[in-house]
């Protein structure tokens, strides 16, 4: 069986024309490497070498393999290459699934910081609700998930980034609008966009302005945080949501005021805990963690 070690001895004898020069570049004696070529011709059944007193000619069939060696290094050294753009995070990818109202907030910030960084490395940006990204990085679907809860499962590790809380959404008109914060009897009697019945966000907040014995206008009901910021911005309502990130990706005619009582919301991250993390999302963690250690809201 031939040997990458016997493989790279000819190249050496091929390309200096020396078995004392080929000893040189590969830190090895001359008797070694001449023993190595013999075993090569051994276990190839034909001559590579005509030997005279000066030179190592390369035989007919010598020649013809090693155009084979050298097509054989053109890969190593390709395989090289990559290994070095892999290394210098010129290769790989970022798979980073979050939700919708990240994605429009939080999300620009920390893409724009990891591109400055390492501007070849491409960005996917997944946007699923809460109850399936978990799902998408036990499966290998994305490599990290910013969210809130509910993220439970066995094949995820979740680490809390900071605790926020929710807030307000009014109109830019809304009487309330030059408050400092909101409580639930501001509220009374104003048409209230909620969450969909059944989700936990909605079950949170209808105990809140239950326990302060405020009674909503329940008008609209939405599945996201976006439609309820469109629904509130067009005059429709009032609503409370979050936690956002910050505002300044809000629409022009939208206010967003801390609400009273504090509705804390855990910021996750989340990685699969049944693969290791790539390098590239290693990078992308710790931009993350430094830049959510204060919120922005």
């Amino acid at each position: 069986m031939i040997t990458l070690r016997q493989v790279e001895v000819f190249r050496a004898v091929v390309v200096t024309s020396s078995v004392t020069a080929a000893a040189q570049m590969l830190y090895v004696s001359q008797p070694a490497v001449s023993r190595i070529l013999a075993d090569l011709e051994d276990a190839v059944g034909f001559k590579l070498f005509a030997r005279t007193k000066r030179q190592f000619v390369p035989t007919e069939e010598g020649k013809l393999f090693f155009e084979e060696v050298r097509k054989a290094f053109t890969g190593l050294d390709d395989l090289s290459k990559t290994a070095a753009s892999i290394r210098d995070y010129k290769r790989g990818e970022l798979r980073v699934i979050t939700l919708p109202s990240f994605a429009a907030t939080l999300m620009p910030d920390l893409i724009v910081k990891f591109s400055a960084a390492f501007p070849q490395l491409p960005i996917s940006l997944e946007v699923q609700s809460t109850e399936r990204i978990a799902d998408w990085i036990a499966n290998g679907k994305c490599d990290i998930g910013l969210t809130i809860p509910p993220a439970e499962s066995p094949m995820v590790n979740v680490k809390v980034l900071t605790q926020m809380t929710s807030v307000c959404l009014l109109h830019k008109n809304h009487r309330c609008a030059k408050k400092d914060f909101i409580q639930p009897k501001d509220l009374q009697g104003d048409r209230f966009i909620s969450f969909r019945s059944g989700s936990l966000a909605r079950h949170v907040i209808d105990d809140v302005f239950s326990k302060e014995g405020c009674q909503r206008n329940l008008f609209i009901e939405a599945r996201t945080v976006e439609s309820i910021c469109g629904l509130v911005s067009a005059g429709l309502g009032v609503s409370v949501v979050g936690p956002l990130w910050d505002t300044k990706h809000m629409q022009y005619n939208l206010v967003a005021k801390p609400f009273r009582p504090k509705i804390p919301v855990d910021l996750l991250l989340l990685t699969p805990s049944n693969r290791p993390v790539s390098r590239v999302a290693e990078l992308f963690i710790k931009i993350v963690t430094e830049h959510t250690k204060s919120p922005a809201q």
